[in-house]
């Protein structure tokens, strides 16, 4: 397209020293080239503090610059060539002289009729300016610059060979994505590292590893934006194999009869667009929200405005017709700045906002940004997951070693390699629900192996599991906010195992406790995380949230059967499904959670104690009387334990895992237990009848005028013993590598420790009784649970 000439601006003349200090008018000049070459990138600049401004504004102008020399349909070949070289050499050499760039571009009037003839007439400005920053933020830049000259300059000969840009597939589109853009993500980065210092690895690498797809996001989107206009100079950055398999060719692409053929081409390359902004996402929420927020605000900026425009690629009639071009109004532009100044203070806002310009709106917070609150629209359609790509960089010239891009969390299945994959996590873990039986043997199983605990406690409660542990302690409750907050401030991931386990229907106030604490607290949990850029976090899920065959409920249950809601059940597990919708919710908005569900567990370090170590006690010392026909499927502690780690390392986030060790019944128990203890067995069985009767006289009892004393088998207890669940291991087993271990160890360590804290008399030894974890009772081995 034809561009009226602009005369060029008065420039600051190029000094006679090779290496002067910058002039007032050498910074003039670069304040007043950005807005001219790049208006919404000086938009973004103003987010900035000014410590990063010049470094920012710079870095931007040099690329532009060399971008100019790659850009242009008129300078072709050895004059080409003689640009590339000197701009090379003034990157590398900070005493060379400008003034012989300048008198180049001038020659061959590079960018002739653009504000690019300007910039790059002026370049001795730039340079000098860029020499005067200080020493690392030059070291940022420099060699993110000299990677993108390179690049371009392999394609630009290509292009000049043949007479015009072409790019054969959609790999080859995004490793020229990469010299163009690819190297400003990285380049911005390694700014932004200035400024916000002392960030975690674990926030660190996946925003590193998150760079290069910031950038190639925003350049695809410019790419689909201007292929008309691209055309009509006879370059063509759509990949050729696309259109072939539509029965096109690109020099035909703007023809009328082939606009639909066309269309399907140009949404191809939108959608692998989308796939680096979802990532860019990532980036931008990333960066902390209160040391980074300029950081956020800078990004957010060009993201939303890539994806309004992308939504007018795809939606629009301006796309491939030739002198027209999808845009969106100023108006808007401003509307995005605006909203982006609340949006980026939290992190579920900027979802929110993001979400809506994409062409819907992240739903599930009250707290959207001011401006846009009355503009809500529906939750847009979930994207597929990414996929990891390799493109080669040229870190030596002709070539180099691949640079990953892409990459992310899924919701959806991954290759087997994928899974097989184990995280590696070292820095700081929460524990919630540490003083509890699972949490504190998280705690105990996390300390063995070296790792920095942290572990949120409530004030006044028997936190005695605790006593004597190497951990930091924080005390507060979930359904605070705040102390939730500073709770998760700084570490790396969490394991929630807090949860408020009853087996009483209770009243009001009851219910209310527990979906309090199980689903309020919960939620609260996950949002201060996300806030946090906690990396990932694995949620305890209850068994009896998970679904089951009405018709007959002794059938294996598998994670994904759904869950009835119109039988009975118990406050706590329906608390505990909704809970699961709460980690959902967050897994929506790009959080990394998986669920890790318990079954009834046995095993050590029960203080409070549990239901299963009450009674233990009582039938230790002959309190149990009598005991009912029925099943479960139990966990050992230790397993239980191995899942948590298992699915912190393994598991897909936004999936749950069931992890049991053996189904048992009643009267296995009273076998193992007789075994353990040594004390006989209770003579009396009640039928179910019975027992049901007396379940509920004792519970009425005892709630109404002995609320205080503990209830061993409530009337919801003895229904879920006598529908004889079984839980389906195959999942955990298959995906984290579970398998499990024998449930007698559990019992012999539950009652080892009760014993070493005087609750129960020290186990009697047997001259046949091996170490457990050597011999295993074929009892019990014959006993374990089943991948069905």
């Amino acid at each position: 397209m034809t561009v009226a000439y602009v005369p060029a601006m008065p420039k600051p003349p190029s000094r006679t020293t090779k290496s002067g200090a910058p002039s007032p008018e050498d910074w003039q000049f670069c304040d007043a080239m950005l807005p001219k070459v790049s208006r919404t990138f000086a938009l973004s600049i103003m987010a900035l503090p000014s410590s990063m401004r010049a470094a920012v504004r710079l870095a931007y102008l040099l690329c532009r610059a060399v971008d100019t020399i790659e850009d242009d349909a008129v300078v072709k070949g050895a004059a080409r060539e003689r640009l590339y070289d000197e701009f090379d050499r003034l990157m590398a050499n900070d005493e060379r002289d400008p003034s012989d760039f300048e008198s180049m571009c001038a020659e061959v009037e590079l960018g002739k009729g653009t504000d690019d003839q300007i910039l790059c007439e002026g370049a001795g400005s730039i340079f000098r300016c860029f020499r005067s920053l200080d020493p690392k933020q030059r070291a940022a830049i420099r060699p993110h610059v000299e990677e993108m000259s390179r690049g371009m300059r392999e394609f630009t000969r290509r292009a000049d060979a043949v007479g015009k840009l072409r790019l054969r597939d959609l790999e080859e589109l995004e490793r020229y994505c990469y010299f163009v853009a690819g190297t400003v993500g990285k380049l911005l980065t390694a700014l932004f590292e200035l400024e916000v210092p002392g960030l975690p690895s674990h926030i660190l690498t996946p925003l590193r590893a998150r760079a290069v797809s910031f950038g190639l996001g925003l350049q695809i989107v410019n790419i689909v934006k201007d292929v008309a206009e691209d055309h009509m100079r006879g370059d063509c950055f759509l990949p050729e194999q696309l259109a072939e398999g539509e029965g096109i060719t690109l020099d035909t692409i703007l023809l009328p009869e082939n606009r639909e053929a066309g269309l399907r081409v140009v949404r191809a390359v939108c959608a692998r667009a989308r796939e680096h902004l979802q990532s860019a996402e990532e980036y931008t929420l990333l960066w902390p929200a209160e040391e980074a927020e300029s950081v956020r605000l800078f990004c957010v900026v060009p993201l939303v405005l890539a994806l309004a425009t992308l939504r007018e690629v795809e939606e629009g009639d301006t796309t491939l017709r030739p002198g027209q071009k999808p845009k969106i109004s100023r108006d808007a532009v401003m509307q995005i700045w605006a909203d982006a100044q609340h949006a980026v203070k939290r992190n579920d806002n900027l979802r929110w906002m993001i979400g809506f310009y994409a062409g819907g709106a992240y739903l599930g917070s009250e707290r959207y940004p001011e401006p846009a609150r009355e503009r809500l629209s529906s939750l847009p359609p979930p994207t597929d997951g990414r996929r990891e790509r390799i493109i080669a960089t040229a870190s030596d010239g002709d070539g180099g070693a691949p640079t990953r891009i892409g990459g992310g969390g899924s919701s959806k299945r991954e290759t087997d390699d994928d899974i097989a994959k184990v995280r590696q996590f070292g820095g700081k873990v929460l524990v919630t629900g540490a003083a509890g039986h699972l949490g504190a043997n998280v705690v105990h199983r996390l300390l063995d192996e070296g790792r920095d605990v942290r572990v949120l406690l409530r004030q006044g409660s028997n936190n005695e599991a605790m006593d004597h542990l190497d951990v930091e302690r924080m005390y507060g409750d979930l359904r605070d906010t705040p102390s939730v907050r500073d709770a998760v401030r700084g570490v790396e991931t969490i394991f929630h195992c807090a949860a408020k386990v009853s087996t009483l229907q209770g009243n009001r106030a009851h219910k209310r406790e527990i979906f309090e604490c199980n689903v309020v607290g919960t939620r609260n949990l996950l949002r201060e995380a996300g806030d946090a850029n906690v990396e990932r976090i694995v949620v305890t899920g209850s068994f009896g949230a998970t679904g089951y065959d009405i018709d007959d409920p002794t059938q294996a249950a598998v994670e994904d059967m759904p869950f009835y809601p119109f039988n009975t059940h118990l406050p706590y597990a329906r608390s505990k499904h909704h809970q699961e919708h709460e980690v959902l919710k967050a897994v929506v908005n790009g959080q990394d959670v998986v669920i890790c569900t318990s079954t009834a567990i046995l095993g050590p370090h029960d203080y409070k104690p549990s239901r299963m170590g009450r009674t233990m006690m009582d039938y230790t010392h002959g309190k149990l009387r009598a005991y009912i026909p029925g099943g479960f499927p139990f966990v050992a502690a230790s397993d239980l334990v191995d899942g948590h780690i298992r699915a912190l390392e393994r598991g897909r986030s936004g999936q749950k895992y069931t992890i049991a060790t053996a189904y048992l019944t009643l009267d296995d128990i009273m076998d193992l237990w007789e075994d353990v203890t040594g004390v006989p067995r209770p003579k009396m069985k009640l039928p179910p009848r019975v027992m049901h009767g007396l379940a509920n006289v004792s519970s009425f009892v005892l709630t109404n005028f002995f609320p205080k004393v503990p209830q061993r088998f409530t009337p919801d207890a003895v229904r879920i013993l006598r529908m004889h669940r079984r839980a389906d291991i195959s999942k955990a087993r298959e995906e984290l590598g579970y398998q499990p271990s024998d449930i007698r160890d559990a019992i012999v360590a539950a009652y080892d420790d009760f014993a070493r804290r005087g609750l129960v008399p020290k186990r009697p030894r047997r001259a046949d009784d091996p170490p457990a974890s050597v011999q295993r009772s074929n009892a019990a081995t014959s006993r374990r649970v089943s991948a069905a």
